[in-house]
């Protein structure tokens, strides 16, 4: 397991014109949470508005990254329906295929300006909403496990799965189709505590998941990003908004009982990373204060591996 945590920050990041004048500040105040080892990023036409090389440069010496194809993903639903991954539209399909090239080339130059194998994982996603077709996303991943990803495992992150009465935030596949597809291409699974919570509607479903993927032999990465059951001044309830810790907001989920359990559920077999995603429920200016929410939930996550 990596040697430290892969934060999330980007849901915390400042507003872009402050982010744009602070950049340099904002990526200190990164290296110095304790713990932390690397980012997960995603990818917005690039792994950095200013390219690759840029990113290379901020990042602290060592860090690795993950990067997340969700949120752009998500933004390409909203005007096409049928793409993704695991769509059984055969055009939308091949255009998520296809979108891909782009991020693999960017994976390549940042790997090429550090040096080094800094990608440590792709996190993939079985979309579209309600749609999403089995098959397709086998074809999808084994088409793309051909290729060269200079290092860099390809994960599925689990979203919420379709429901029966049609409430979900992401609708994806099922996790049992999810892990029959990843032992059958030879790809990971990662567990995003949240996303898990949300499809059970129950705190109790994060380390069932958990528990699954390791017994199955899949489980490359977790990220405790929470939700809420009742909802609040954030979001109604059951929305996947990455919730800190409940010491931040209370009508989180998200507990150091709940991080323990889900540490326990993998019960030896060591995921590949562990990250912590949350978002600043204040929305403060200050980037030090943006970050006091991750900071909080991060020391309770590294409480727990620690024991």
């Amino acid at each position: 397991m990596l040697d430290g945590l892969i934060l999330g920050a980007y849901t915390v990041e400042p507003t872009p014109d402050v982010l744009a004048a602070r950049e340099g500040e904002w990526y200190e105040l990164l290296a110095g949470i304790d713990g932390s080892a690397g980012l997960e990023v995603p990818y917005r036409d690039g792994l950095h508005p200013a390219g690759a090389a840029r990113l290379a440069d901020r990042l602290p010496a060592g860090w690795r990254v993950v990067v997340t194809m969700l949120p752009a993903t998500m933004i390409t639903m909203r005007v096409a329906a049928e793409y993704g991954l695991a769509s059984p539209d055969a055009e939308g399909r091949a255009r998520a295929v296809r979108d891909l090239d782009a991020v693999r080339d960017d994976i390549l130059r940042l790997n090429d300006a550090t040096g080094t194998a800094t990608v440590l994982g792709v996190h993939l996603h079985s979309a579209p909403r309600a749609v999403a077709d089995a098959a397709a996303f086998r074809a999808s991943l084994t088409e793309l496990a051909g290729q060269d990803w200079d290092g860099a495992a390809l994960i599925i992150e689990h979203c919420d799965a379709v429901r029966p009465d049609g409430q979900v935030a992401k609708g994806f596949l099922p996790l049992t189709a999810e892990t029959e597809i990843a032992r059958s291409v030879g790809v990971k699974q990662a567990i995003n505590w949240g996303r898990s919570a949300i499809e059970g509607r129950s705190a109790d479903t994060p380390a069932q998941h958990i528990a699954e993927l390791a017994a199955a032999g899949t489980l490359g990465g977790v990220l405790f990003s929470g939700t809420s059951a009742i909802g609040g001044p954030l979001a109604p309830a059951w929305e996947d908004l990455h919730n800190p810790l409940d010491t931040v907001d209370p009508t989180s989920l998200l507990t150091d009982f709940e991080i323990d359990r889900s540490v326990a559920a993998w019960a030896g077999a060591l995921p590949s990373f562990v990250g912590v995603k949350v978002i600043d429920p204040g929305r403060a200016r200050e980037p030090d204060d943006r970050l006091e929410p991750l900071r909080a939930t991060a020391a309770a996550v590294r409480r727990a591996l620690a024991g």
